[in-house]
């Protein structure tokens, strides 16, 4: 299984916003979509007409403006491609409408083939071999976090943006790998973050350490951390608090998951 990082900022002007990918065979699970993940994927030669879900972590613009751009490219690739399989989009009830209603508003003479899958916290979506579940995030409006298993084993959990609450901390434990939201270091950004219930660099790696997570790749860093020295004294931050491995996700490049070690797989 392989994550590609497609946008890990907190702000347009730094690089493209929050946006994954989930390779997971017949299965490709788009993790939030920033401002224009069409471009992103692009990069790695991956049309979007290969995407079968894409999940909703909640309505702030830099996780989801990009939602209209992509199905609409999506369906004028399959000039390119050839047909696409209907795309699974899931989210909680409120934003699977407001998702339905940018479509209207950009697209309104358009009809697109979309399932539409609402959920909750609890709730489980089966993708092929895998099972996602979610949890609730504690942001200034109301979000889900996901949870990726194969056979009981937490392959990736993934925050969104989220201040340190039980929920996520409870997610997060036995973590192959956790990504997860670091807005800045807390001498950077610690007053900002705790207003708009972010996660600072010392908090994210305080709560992989306590959940026992291999492996950590922060996201939504802001601005300051475009520059490399200053990217390595936010990783040296998580890094002195955890004491897993952990991945820059800039420049964006596809990180393996070796299922080996995964009971049954």
């Amino acid at each position: 299984m392989r994550i590609f990082p497609l946008g890990v900022w907190a702000v347009s002007t730094s690089g493209e916003t929050t946006s994954f990918l989930v390779d997971a065979g017949s299965t490709r699970l788009m993790m939030d979509v920033g401002l224009n993940p069409g471009h992103s994927l692009a990069i790695h030669s991956i049309p979007l007409t290969t995407i079968t879900h894409v999940f909703l972590s909640h309505s702030h613009s830099d996780h989801m403006q990009g939602f209209a751009n992509l199905v609409f490219t999506r369906d004028a690739q399959q000039r390119q491609y050839g047909p696409a399989p209907r795309l699974n989009v899931i989210a909680c009830t409120a934003d699977l409408g407001r998702a339905q209603s940018l479509l209207e508003i950009f697209y309104p003479e358009r009809k697109f083939d979309v399932e539409w899958t609402a959920v909750e916290p609890g709730s489980k979506v089966g993708l092929d071999d895998f099972e996602m579940t979610f949890f609730r995030t504690e942001h200034t409006v109301p979000g889900l976090g996901a949870v990726l298993t194969k056979n009981s084993s937490k392959l990736l959990v993934y925050t969104s943006d989220t201040a340190p609450c039980d929920a996520v901390r409870e997610a997060a434990e036995g973590a192959h790998l956790l990504v997860g939201e670091c807005f800045g270091t807390q001498q950077d950004f610690g007053a900002v973050a705790k207003r708009l219930k972010h996660m600072c660099a010392e908090e994210l790696a305080g709560l992989a350490q306590s959940a026992g997570a291999l492996r950590v790749m922060p996201f939504h860093m802001h601005t300051p951390y475009t520059a490399l020295d200053r990217r390595t004294d936010l990783i040296d931050t998580i890094s002195a608090n955890f004491s897993g491995e952990i991945l820059d996700p800039v420049p964006s490049r596809p990180i393996e998951i070796d299922l080996e070690g995964v009971d049954g797989a």
